[in-house]
């Protein structure tokens, strides 16, 4: 395990420490955050299966989340205005739809910030009706799953699936044109529920495979996703 901490008052930085596997740590590397950074919490925020870092900034009055690019550094934070004063911040599906939100205790104005996650994920569900959806990625799976592309952004207009095809090299194996976005398509068992149809992990051989989805906006402009899981049949 590595270790992270918020720099505090005066630095406006999140000091990282690579476990050197033997109990020792690597020198710390510091990424930039708020004004203030006076407290820290993981979770994977993107559902890409790694662990982002985000902060409390008591004197910016915001939250920072900084994504982890896979090898433990991270990427320029982005900022959410909260309450006076964060003085605490924590992750938890506070809305249950399977992805990580934040919420922070502030000081001055005396109350608690939610923020909802709305970045796109691919979640994964053993029902038909999607229910109880974690992040696929880094999951191992077997027999029959139900993967479907989770975006509250109302632009999201349609989306592309790709298996086994991060760079998207080959045409997409299935076009979903309005939410929800199944992999394996739905069926609708009336007129106002849809059901996901389940897609078969003993298709593929034993091992990692990864699903890429690319959501489209309204705008012209799309945001692309990919999740790596392990069937173990």
């Amino acid at each position: 395990l590595d270790l992270a901490t918020a720099g505090g008052y005066t630095s406006g930085t999140v000091s990282v420490l690579k476990n050197n596997g033997d109990g020792t740590f690597a020198e710390a590397q510091d990424f930039a955050a708020g004004v203030g950074p006076s407290a820290i919490t993981l979770g994977d925020l993107d559902g890409d299966g790694d662990l982002d870092v985000a902060t409390a900034n008591l004197d910016s009055n915001d939250v920072s989340v900084l994504a982890n690019s896979g090898d433990a550094t991270f990427t320029t934070p982005q900022s959410f205005i909260v309450g006076g004063s964060p003085f605490s911040v924590t992750v938890g599906d506070l809305d249950r739809d399977g992805d990580l939100d934040l919420a922070t205790a502030n000081l001055l104005s005396d109350n608690v910030s939610v923020l909802q996650n709305l970045t796109p994920t691919l979640q994964l569900s053993r029902s038909a009706n999607r229910s109880n959806p974690l992040p696929l990625a880094g999951k191992t799976v077997s027999g029959n799953i139900y993967v479907f592309a989770s975006g509250k952004d109302t632009d999201f207009k349609r989306v592309q699936f790709y298996l086994d095809d991060p760079d998207r090299s080959s045409a997409p194996i299935r076009l979903e044109r309005s939410a929800p976005f199944d992999f394996a398509g739905g069926t609708n068992m009336d007129p106002t529920v849809t059901q996901a149809r389940p897609f078969d992990t003993r298709t593929l051989a034993n091992g990692q495979h990864t699903i890429t989805a690319t959501f489209a906006r309204t705008d012209g402009t799309f945001r692309t996703i990919t999740s790596t899981f392990t069937v173990a049949n």
